[in-house]
C-alpha cells in the first residue's frame, strides 16, 4: 500500500473510532463518587454490579447529541467488598479488569 494509501486508511479507521466509556478505578465506591462529586461538581447515578468479577459501578453520562460520543459515559468502578469473582476455566477466581487485584 502506498503512503497515500496508509494515510487514508488510517484517517478512515479515526473517523470512525467511538468512545464508549471513560474509567475511574477507585478504593472504594463511595471514594470515586467522592471524588467525582469535588472534582467534576456532580455525583455519578446508580451504576450496577458485575458478579462474575466481584465488582460494581457508578456512571455518568458524558454523552454529546450525535456523533462518535453519542453514548459515552463516564464509569466509577471498585471492587464489591460484598462479592467475590466467579471462577473461571481453570477453576481459579477470575481476574478483576484493569488489574485491580494488584497493588
Amino acid at each position: 500500500m502506498s503512503a497515500a494509501g496508509e494515510t487514508a486508511a488510517a484517517t478512515t479507521a479515526a473517523a470512525q473510532a467511538r468512545l464508549d466509556h471513560l474509567v475511574v478505578m477507585a478504593d472504594t465506591l463511595e471514594q470515586g463518587a467522592a471524588w467525582c462529586q469535588a472534582t467534576l461538581g456532580i455525583a455519578p447515578g446508580p451504576g450496577g454490579a458485575h458478579p462474575l468479577f466481584g465488582t460494581h459501578n457508578r456512571l455518568l453520562p458524558i454523552a454529546t447529541q450525535a456523533g462518535p460520543f453519542a453514548q459515552a459515559y463516564l464509569e466509577i468502578i471498585a471492587i464489591d467488598p460484598a462479592a467475590s469473582p466467579a471462577a473461571g476455566p481453570d477453576g481459579r477466581a477470575r481476574r478483576r479488569w484493569f488489574d485491580m487485584d494488584e497493588a
